[in-house]
């Protein structure tokens, strides 16, 4: 299950050959608090806590997963940090084109935090003869399962494990005049775009270099995702590069020229 409305999400999940269906919620809004062996477990990131995008993350997977009691639930959020400051998504076009003059010409980074919900029903990864992934996947945070009746007295016991992770990509803007960032906010990609651009869309001709996964730019860093499903006992799931070309193809994109570049 995936507890996000965002249709690149949706696709690129797609192209793993997973079956899903999606769940969403406004968890990443709540002030609620957060259990200690979460925090205690976020990676290392540059930014507020409030804004952290595997916390954000996790709020999304635990809130549907105390609706999907025997699902495997993915949760996902990006954001773009510059100078140690998020942007979030621009409120209206005045703010996306300050964003886009502070980018120009500069390297900022973009973060997306990973929470994978290991589904109740199979609460410990499966053998595997993949040493090499399970030894890279992150320790399993055990916390009690809440979920309302008819489960109510088997959540009062129960444990579920969840996996968080992240990945960072760093993000080279080429040097832009006040023409080219005219012109790009009045296409209306930057609206609902954390820092007011889309890597994916038109905006991928503002960018000169992506150094490491280019698919956690756009929200859904792939390889991270197929490990943490993986751990979490998902299978049948395609290659990641593999389902980076299709998705690209699938795109009329040609695969970039940036290295590193990954999937």
């Amino acid at each position: 299950m995936l507890g996000s409305a965002s249709p690149r999400r949706h696709e690129l999940l797609a192209t793993l050959g997973a079956t899903f269906t999606v769940m969403t919620t406004d968890a990443e809004e709540a002030e609620t608090d957060v259990p200690s062996e979460v925090l205690g477990a976020l990676p290392t990131a540059e930014m507020p806590l409030r804004y952290h995008p595997t916390l954000l993350a996790w709020r999304k997977a635990h809130a549907v997963a105390t609706h999907a009691l025997d699902a495997v639930v993915l949760g996902a959020d990006t954001v773009v940090v510059i100078d140690g400051e998020v942007l979030n998504k621009p409120r209206d076009d005045a703010e996306a084109h300050l964003m886009l003059r502070r980018l120009s010409g500069r390297t900022h980074r973009v973060y997306t935090g990973l929470c994978v919900a290991g589904a109740f029903a199979s609460a410990t990864p499966p053998e595997s003869d993949l040493t090499t992934l399970y030894e890279a996947l992150p320790e399993p945070i055990w916390l009690p399962l809440h979920h309302e009746a008819p489960h109510a007295v088997l959540a009062t016991a129960a444990r579920r494990p969840f996996w968080l992770d992240i990945e960072m990509s760093e993000v080279v803007f080429a040097p832009l005049t006040e023409a080219q960032i005219t012109a790009y906010v009045a296409t209306g990609e930057p609206r609902d775009k954390a820092g007011a651009y889309g890597l994916q869309g038109m905006g991928g001709q503002l960018i000169q270099a992506v150094y490491g996964s280019y698919t956690a730019v756009v929200g859904f860093p792939l390889a991270a995702v197929v490990r943490l499903l993986r751990g979490a006992g998902v299978t049948g799931l395609a290659d990641a590069t593999a389902s980076y070309y299709a998705w690209l193809a699938h795109q009329q994109k040609e695969p970039l020229p940036w290295p590193p570049t990954l999937p």
